[in-house]
């Protein structure tokens, strides 16, 4: 049951991070940091991935297994040079997941407001699937999220090179290269709109049978006819879902009560995030790529959710300024004499700034993640692991 330990040791941490001097307060995600790191590196034969990470050691021993590797070439390039340096498999597995870790850990850090708040986020929510199991992809997203600071200090050459560094170990990181132009769009209504009808439009149309169509009459990839099987089969014709409503809301809530359109950050975090729902939705007819892809913005809301939480003591203000809200109050005002505007604008605005509806939402999501966390613990047969 150790992954239930992690979860109390972390609760320990906020008890001890608010009640711990301002100077030492960044040392408790520190020590969550190092903590999971270390999980996570020195495991032994365990988890539904391993033993495939094992095989695949087994397999690198010249370049030419690498360029013959079914593997993402990075990931086989890295194992080649751990082996001819004469490093172990195990300590190979704690450079991945320190370098996974450590760079979400300073994303976090340095954007989140409540760095531990994102700390539990992250481990409820992706610690074991990225970072136990899907590492190659749990690094990808680390590197990809270490090179935002690229994006924020405007270095192109930077940002991308990482990011093109991350397509070697997770070819859907090539979705991430798009943030680079998000900070510079601003989102109206009529923009969402749009797009919102755009992704509809697509979500509605087969692409695994049009690349299929593509690759058999052009390209003639084996490579490409090997992942349209995968897809094939991981292939779904669900759109509206539990995970899909819960992204949109999310999104909504730091859209009215949280963005500053005149933060560069802001703008980064909420375009991004819609690109992430976009993608998770307009693909959804290839399960596979539209959760791995969509992965990378979901976590956003490791920054976006803390950032909402910090908002509500100012709730009411930053209500006031949201475009729709002014429209409202417009109208209201336009029939102030009748006996329908006003009260339905009264009641609209107690509903958006009564601070206990927030704080509600927020119990509400974190349940939501706690009770994804358990499904993965049984779902990974994980509530196994070192209980012996």
């Amino acid at each position: 049951m150790i992954f239930l330990l992690l979860f109390t040791v972390i609760l320990v941490c906020i008890f001890k991070a608010k009640r711990s001097t301002r100077a030492n307060r960044w040392c408790i995600p520190l020590v969550c940091c190092l903590l999971l790191i270390l999980v996570a590196g020195l495991r032994n034969d365990y988890g539904n991935d391993f033993k495939n990470y094992v095989i695949h050691w087994s397999e690198i021993n010249s370049i030419k297994d690498v360029l013959a590797s079914t593997f993402d070439k990075g990931y086989s390039l890295m194992v080649f040079l751990f082996k001819r340096m004469g490093l172990g498999i195990h300590t190979f597995m704690l450079t991945v997941a320190f370098v996974s870790i450590a760079s979400k850990y300073k994303f976090m850090n340095e954007v989140s407001p409540l760095p531990i708040v994102s700390w539990i986020m992250y481990y409820l929510m992706f610690y074991i699937v990225n970072d136990m199991e899907q590492i190659r992809h749990g690094l990808a997203i680390g590197i990809c999220f270490f090179a935002i600071k690229y994006v924020l200090k405007r270095e192109p050459l930077k940002f991308f090179s990482c990011v093109l560094l991350a397509c070697t170990f997770h070819t859907t990181a090539i979705f991430f290269l798009a943030v680079y132009i998000l900070p510079n769009i601003v989102l109206t209504i009529k923009g969402v709109a749009f797009i919102s009808l755009c992704t509809a439009a697509v979500s509605c149309i087969d692409l695994m049978k049009i690349l299929a169509a593509l690759n058999t009459s052009f390209l003639h990839s084996s490579r490409i006819q090997e992942k349209i099987q995968l897809y094939i089969n991981s292939s779904t014709t669900e759109v509206l879902s539990l995970t899909l409503v819960l992204r949109i809301v999310v999104f909504m809530l730091f859209w009215i009560f949280s963005y500053d359109r005149k933060d560069r950050l802001h703008r980064l975090l909420l375009n991004g995030y819609l690109l992430g729902i976009c993608i998770f939705a307009g693909l959804h007819s290839v399960e596979m790529m539209a959760v791995r892809a969509s992965v990378f913005f979901r976590y956003f809301e490791l920054a976006m959710i803390p950032i909402y939480i910090t908002s509500i003591p100012h709730i009411q203000q930053r209500v006031q300024r949201f475009p729709i809200w002014q429209k409202i109050g417009c109208r209201c005002r336009e029939t102030a004499g009748r006996k329908t505007g006003v009260p339905a604008r009264r009641l609209l605005g107690v509903c958006m700034t009564a601070k206990p509806i927030h704080y509600t939402v927020i119990s509400g999501l974190f349940a939501y993640y706690f009770i994804k966390f358990i499904e993965i613990l049984f779902s990974f047969h994980y509530f196994a692991y070192l209980s012996a």
